[in-house]
């Protein structure tokens, strides 16, 4: 195996050429050499991203700028840019006004399926899908009971009591009613 030397051998206008081989001992690492300094010198000629066609540089210009842009309005206006708001959680007054509502509507379906059929439903889906979080009772003494809950918020509801005192301004608070 030949002996590599220790530094490279130095550029092809001082370098001795022999008359039997153009590289003298080590062929392949002079070889080598020549090829690379010959693209370096292409690299040196033609420029770091090589030759450019014409418009290239306005595109290139043009997609920085873009770029740096978008970057500015990203770090400015942030997630507020990307999407909405996210809505805020309901207060506890919103919630157990919520509840009120969805009660209600649900002791109006009950009421309808007593007037079509002259009793109450055994089960609350008897009188139509019921509402999330809302929980029917029939009790002994004729009356029925709904229990609801929402965003830790519970209310009883027993159909002895006026409907419309249980409602109370709960659709005025929510925006349901006639002074909204």
């Amino acid at each position: 195996m030949p002996d590599k030397p220790s530094k490279p051998s130095p550029p092809d206008e001082e370098r001795p050429r022999g008359s039997e081989h153009q590289y003298g001992g080590s062929d392949r690492y002079e070889a080598l050499l020549d090829v690379m300094e010959q693209e370096a010198e292409k690299v040196r000629q033609e420029g770091a991203f090589g030759a450019a066609t014409p418009g290239e540089g306005k595109i290139r210009l043009f997609v920085l700028g873009f770029l740096v842009v978008s970057f500015g309005l990203l770090t400015w206006k942030g997630e507020d840019w990307l999407g909405p708001e996210p809505i805020p959680a309901p207060t506890a007054m919103e919630a157990e006004q919520s509840l009120r509502v969805g009660m209600y509507l649900q002791a109006q379906r009950i009421k309808a399926y007593r007037l079509r059929t002259g009793s109450y439903p055994e089960r609350l889906d008897e009188a139509g899908e019921p509402l999330p979080g809302v929980n029917y009772r029939l009790m002994p003494d004729g009356v029925y009971e709904l229990v609801g809950q929402n965003d830790g918020v519970t209310l009883t509801y027993r159909s002895d009591r006026p409907l419309g005192e249980f409602l109370g301004e709960a659709e005025n608070v929510l925006g349901l009613g006639a002074d909204a």
